[in-house]
């Protein structure tokens, strides 16, 4: 079997559809107030939802669901930085979230290591109990969710039609979906897509992977 082949069936076994966790009774729906939360980053930092929609100027705050070890999501490099930079002189504050238990991703100096190498212009937080994944019902990284200044959820989903292709040679996008809702948002627009669902790797969590024979500090 070619090597290609080998890692399409790997990611086919990895990929996740919104439709199959995290969308209990308790996860926001497109229209929901969004709780204020506070998310330590990989830098040591803390970074507090609010503070970002409260900035005089701000339209909104872009939360992009990461992951170094899964190949869509670093398929989407790129196109994270792209759309960070587009963000930063819209007045959207963009802040990417690493999901994953410490047992797949490592702990937060490989998560700023591997975010530093891919040459990242935004702060990555940890999820690590999957607390805020859980409730923007967001199972697979990457996973977009906008949130404007009245605290609304806007939009939840993918990046665009082309970023679940990995191993293959990369389509033309076509449908830029995330960069078509900012530009309806920031125009005042009602937008014409709100929660499509989004293709990647399924979100790694503690159950699933707890090694107590692992020295991981949280």
């Amino acid at each position: 079997m070619k090597h290609g082949t080998i890692a399409m069936l790997v990611l086919l076994l990895s990929v996740s559809l919104l439709s199959m966790a995290g969308t209990g009774p308790d996860a926001y729906k497109i229209g929901s107030k969004v709780e204020n939360f506070t998310l330590m980053g990989v830098d040591g930092k803390p970074y507090t939802l609010y503070r970002y929609l409260d900035i005089p100027g701000s339209k909104g705050v872009l939360l992009m669901f990461v992951s170094w070890q899964c190949p869509v999501s670093n398929n989407c490099n790129g196109r994270y930085i792209k759309i960070a930079e587009f963000c930063k002189k819209n007045g959207i504050t963009f802040l990417g979230i690493n999901p994953n238990t410490v047992y797949y991703d490592g702990p937060d100096a490989k998560v700023l290591e591997e975010a530093q190498k891919a040459g990242f212009n935004f702060p990555v937080l940890r999820d690590l109990n999957e607390t805020i994944c859980d409730l923007f019902a967001a199972v697979a990284t990457p996973t977009a969710i906008l949130i404007d200044t009245n605290r609304t959820l806007r939009y939840r989903g993918r990046i665009d039609n082309a970023h679940g292709r990995v191993g293959t040679p990369q389509p033309p996008i076509t449908d830029p979906t995330l960069m078509n809702a900012l530009n309806q948002f920031l125009a005042g627009k009602e937008l014409s897509v709100t929660d499509v669902r989004s293709v990647g790797c399924a979100i790694k969590r503690l159950s699933e992977y707890y090694d107590p024979s692992k020295d991981v500090k949280y």
